[in-house]
C-alpha cells in the first residue's frame, strides 16, 4: 500500500469485520498529448508584439521568455529554477472556449507580424481570485507551415480531451 487515506463509512453496520480493498489505476495520456510541441509564437495585441518560447506538452501551453540567440526551434529548454526558463504563464488547453481554433482571417494581412495568426479564447482564474477571465490570445507565427502545426496540434487536442474514447 503506498500512502495512507482515511475515509468515513456511512450506513454501515457494527461491530465492523473484514477489511476494504482499494485499487486505482492510471492510463496513459493519450499519444497526441504526450508529445512536445515546441517553437515560437508572437502575442499580438493593437500596441504590441511580444515574442515567446513555446512548449506544450500534456495538455498545456508553457509560455517563456526568449532570446534569438539561445535557442531555436529545435531546442526543447527544461524548466529549472533559471529564471529564463521558467514559464511566464501557462495555458491548460482544457480551458480554451473555442469549439476549433482557427486561423485569424479578419486582420490578415501583409505584415510579418500578423500573416499567419490563429487565436484562442480562454478562461482563466487569476491567482487568489474567485472571479473568471474571459482571454482572447492573438497568436503569429513564422510561417504557413507552423500556423498548420500549431492549429492541427491544438485542434487534436482539444478533440481528445472532449470526446475521450471509452
Amino acid at each position: 500500500m503506498v500512502g495512507h487515506k482515511s475515509f468515513l463509512l456511512l450506513q454501515n453496520e457494527y461491530p465492523l469485520e473484514g477489511s476494504i480493498d482499494v485499487s486505482a489505476s492510471c492510463s496513459l495520456l493519450p499519444a497526441p498529448l504526450r508529445e512536445v510541441t515546441t517553437g515560437f509564437w508572437r502575442l499580438l495585441s493593437d500596441h504590441s508584439v511580444v515574442r515567446y518560447w513555446v512548449r506544450m506538452v500534456n495538455g498545456v501551453i508553457y509560455e517563456t521568455p526568449q532570446s534569438d540567440s539561445n535557442r531555436t526551434t529545435s531546442s526543447i529548454p527544461t524548466f529549472t529554477t533559471n529564471a529564463e526558463n521558467e514559464p511566464l504563464f501557462m495555458i491548460d488547453i482544457s480551458t480554451i472556449c473555442n469549439r476549433t481554433v482557427e486561423r485569424e482571417t479578419a486582420i490578415f494581412s501583409t505584415s510579418t507580424d500578423r500573416r499567419f495568426c490563429f487565436y484562442m479564447d480562454v478562461v482563466s482564474f487569476p491567482r487568489g481570485s474567485d472571479v473568471c477571465e474571459h482571454k482572447r490570445f492573438l497568436v503569429g507565427v513564422d510561417s504557413e507551415a507552423e500556423l498548420i502545426k500549431w492549429v492541427r496540434t491544438i485542434n487534436n487536442i482539444i478533440d481528445i480531451i472532449r470526446n475521450p474514447v471509452d
